[in-house]
């Protein structure tokens, strides 16, 4: 939504760079948690585990190397 308002509104327009890894892990993270919100109920233990997979993530979202 802020990319089409920047056209109007901007000095200049906002691209939509937006790289692979970052798309994959959003795409890892709805297919890892829809199976736990789809099924209606939860415990502790996948509460702990949906947090490891995303502490994982967020480990290797450290380690990607900074691009201008």
């Amino acid at each position: 939504m802020l990319v089409l308002v920047s056209l109007a509104v901007g000095p200049a327009p906002m691209d939509i760079s937006i790289r692979a890894v970052l798309t994959l892990c959003v795409v890892l993270s709805v297919l890892i948690a829809a199976p736990v919100a789809g099924g209606g109920e939860s415990n502790w233990l996948k509460g702990v585990a949906l947090l490891a997979v995303y502490l994982v993530f967020a480990l290797a979202f450290l380690a990607l190397p900074v691009t201008p």
